[in-house]
């Protein structure tokens, strides 16, 4: 593998789009794909993997032959594994997946135990000098008052496991020299489902205290998943400066785009409008929508529960959290949010760089037929060089 230097993060795509309960099962996907996906980009040199992996196959994978195997290929393929996706704790392939994806919460010893098993995977295998993030839930399922007093005992017991984890972290960094860092991704419909509600949190429940707050701000960091933000029709300049301001830093970025329905007024449209929307009910993974009319948005926790609760479609803009190819722009009468993409880029100007880049489209096995590639490595590969080519423009390369 060539020589890593620590500003070197090649753009990573995330591994959850493979099935992968055990870890026999992950690795021979991996071995399927990844360097296939390598082979067809247009980008030189070592190409980065967002690992996923299970409870189950990462306690398998800390196996000390697995490990070795593992390592052991990732540097013969050029492979840089330098963040993780550890939001699905447990088989994110299943026939239906939906709220089981937010279990178990941040309250309980189990998700913080899990969530540092995959830490000393990604230390063991990555390059180093190099950075780690592993991405997390934003606490749970569903979204409820910060302020509430009847849930102020979950929102202590959250807080208490994530600081055991940043203590953790400290300690690996001041005994390896290694800094990794918890990323939490808002995500519609959450406990934390807005930037809003992650710098509320941090300063409610994390930093009152000013040493901890020195340690929470280092080790604890946000995953901004593009998609997600746009469903909550929030401005990526607003979402990069509210985390400026409250000095809490983007550690990782989800490179992904959402489904967007605009129904005009015409009973027609809407007819046509409606069948291209339904073709992406399907009954795994669960696809919050946001109904917008005018300027009062709806959040549905699926999108069958937003065809059954609104009746009148004309006039509205509907945004699905469907995670879809980044470099599509329309699905017939159907648009996507990649434009996002690009007003997030715009927006970091001057702003420190996040260092880890990954493209997450999970869904490509549960797209509609017309949109989904034969060959899943190529889809994943033009995501990729989609999303290079357009980095180099907005930086003015």
């Amino acid at each position: 593998m060539a020589i890593l230097h620590e500003d070197d993060y090649p753009l990573a795509y995330c591994t959850n789009v493979h099935s992968g309960a055990g870890f026999e099962q992950m690795f021979a996907n991996l071995r399927q794909y990844a360097p296939r996906v390598q082979q067809l980009r247009n980008a030189k040199g070592p190409m980065g993997l967002g690992l996923w992996f299970s409870k189950r196959s990462v306690v398998e994978a800390l196996e000390l032959e697995n490990l070795k195997m593992l390592h052991g290929w990732l540097e013969e393929h050029s492979l840089v594994a330098f963040t993780a996706n550890a939001f699905p704790q447990h088989d994110f392939h299943q026939p239906v997946v939906k709220h089981a994806v937010y279990e178990p919460d941040w309250s309980t010893a189990e998700r913080a135990e899990y969530t540092l098993a995959v830490f000393r995977l990604m230390d063991a295998l990555a390059p180093e000098g190099l950075e780690l993030s592993v991405s997390t839930l934003p606490l749970g399922w569903p979204r409820f008052d910060l302020g509430s007093t009847e849930e102020a005992g979950f929102f202590q017991a959250c807080a208490g496991q994530l600081v055991s984890v940043c203590r953790w972290l400290e300690q690996l960094e001041r005994s390896g020299g290694r800094l990794a860092y918890l990323c939490i991704e808002s995500e519609p419909g959450c406990v934390l489902d807005s930037s809003d509600d992650v710098v509320r949190f941090f300063d409610d429940w994390l930093t009152t205290d000013t040493a901890q707050g020195e340690l929470v701000r280092r080790y604890l960091r946000v995953c901004h998943d593009i998609c997600h933000s746009a469903v909550m029709f929030e401005s990526q300049a607003s979402a990069i400066e509210r985390f400026r301001k409250s000095g809490i830093k983007i550690g990782k970025v989800q490179v992904s785009s959402a489904i967007e329905a605009s129904f005009s007024m015409s009973a027609e449209s809407c007819v046509e409008t409606t069948r291209a929307l339904q073709k992406f009910i399907e009954p795994r993974y669960l696809h919050q929508t946001n109904v917008k009319r005018g300027t009062k948005a709806t959040l549905y926790e699926d999108l069958p529960s937003a065809f059954a609760a609104v009746a009148n479609l004309a006039g509205t803009c509907w945004r699905v959290h469907f995670h879809v190819p980044i470099f599509v722009n329309n699905i017939g009468p159907l648009a996507t949010t990649n434009q996002e993409i690009i007003s997030f880029m715009n927006a970091l100007g001057n702003a420190e760089m996040p260092r880890h880049f990954e493209v997450e489209t999970y869904a490509w096995n549960v797209l509609p037929e017309s949109l989904a590639s034969k060959d899943l490595a190529s889809g994943i590969a033009e995501e990729m060089d989609w999303f290079e080519k357009m980095r180099g423009s907005v930086a003015g390369e």
